[in-house]
């Protein structure tokens, strides 16, 4: 199967997909901006960290991957249409 690398995993809908991308035989590979939720991740998942704004680090992150799932947002209920615009 696919080795597919995933930002958000660690919100409501990434754990979700994760679960059933797991569950379909994909290897994981979880992109997480601080270390502390890699400790709920399924022992079958592997995270790696990433500062999205450095270019560089982000490609290294996902050399090896097969496919991308971006499901990250900086989201709060204060944020700004502007704000979501960046």
């Amino acid at each position: 199967m696919a080795v597919i690398a995933v930002t958000g995993s660690t919100g409501f809908v990434g754990r979700a997909a994760v679960e059933k991308l797991l569950s379909d035989g994909h290897q994981i590979t979880s992109l997480i901006r601080t270390p502390r939720m890699a400790d709920t991740f399924s022992p079958n998942q592997h995270f790696k960290m990433v500062d999205f704004a450095d270019p560089e680090l982000l490609t290294e992150a996902l050399l090896g991957a097969d496919a991308v799932i971006h499901i990250a947002a900086s989201l709060s209920m204060t944020s700004t249409s502007k704000e979501l615009e960046e």
